[in-house]
């Protein structure tokens, strides 16, 4: 939870715990979390 809470996505919950994605997903689901998104918003192409 201190993982979640300090803005780290499934993917890098999973490296930090050694399991998969997926597994952290699903928790985060049962929980009633949302998704940690850190992606880049993409930027308007051709202007």
């Amino acid at each position: 939870m201190n993982l979640y809470l300090n803005n780290y996505n499934d993917i890098e919950i999973s490296d930090v715990l050694k399991v998969s994605a997926s597994s952290v997903g699903t928790y985060r689901n049962k929980l009633g979390l949302k998704i940690q998104n850190k992606r880049k918003k993409p930027t308007a192409m051709g202007k």
